[in-house]
């Protein structure tokens, strides 16, 4: 039978090499957002602290107003990070957002929700945030821009235990339906063989 890469292998080398890929022909349009964020969750305050890596600075380790806004930084200059007053505007400004992004979901409109959503992520790229802008993808059908993101949160140390419960559930989904998309059988099923002259030219 035709040996394909699982899911979780396309995932992974994503979030490592933070190139755009895909086995279906799902939009490109938010795969150049989907590695930034991804960038960004690797990159950020958050992450740091999650491995416990050094203060990027003697400021934010001796200000107590710093330590506790490092985390909406990751987008500002290295010199901005160590003034609060730019640090307390970002926190204002994700706040906006996000909001902004829960009140669009509410109302339905999912592309809005994802904008906001995504941009107050860019901020604050927390795995709360992740798992915002990845439902939001899934309700646009966008399985293999959601399983990224999920995945990123299951193996994430940073994650509190729910958080990474949720995104393994979601994972599963997201496959399945990428699996869908791309033409592929359910999982533990032998593709038929015009079923596996298609999947050799998605692989390929």
């Amino acid at each position: 039978t035709l040996e394909l890469p699982t899911l979780q292998t396309l995932w992974q080398k994503l979030i490592d090499t933070r190139g755009a890929i895909g086995v279906d022909n799902t939009a490109r349009v938010h795969e150049k957002d989907l590695v930034t964020l991804l960038k960004a969750a690797r990159t950020g305050p958050l992450a740091q602290r999650s491995k416990k890596l050094p203060r990027d600075s003697d400021a934010e380790a001796a200000d107590p107003a710093i330590q506790r806004l490092a985390e909406y930084g990751h987008q500002l200059s290295e010199a901005k990070r160590t003034d609060p007053s730019q640090l307390a505007r970002e926190r204002r400004r994700f706040d906006r957002l996000r909001n902004a992004g829960f009140e669009a979901n509410k109302r339905g409109d999912t592309r809005s929700a994802l904008r906001n959503l995504y941009s107050a992520a860019l901020i604050k790229p927390s795995c709360a945030m992740l798992l915002s802008v990845a439902n939001m993808h899934m309700k646009l059908n966008h399985p293999t821009l959601a399983a990224p993101l999920y995945y990123y949160v299951m193996i994430n140390e940073g994650g509190t235990e729910h958080e990474r419960s949720m995104a393994a559930s979601k994972l599963k989904v997201a496959n399945e339906r990428a699996r869908e998309h791309a033409g592929l059988p359910p999982k533990g099923l032998t593709p038929r063989p015009q079923q596996q002259q298609q999947q050799q030219q998605l692989v390929t």
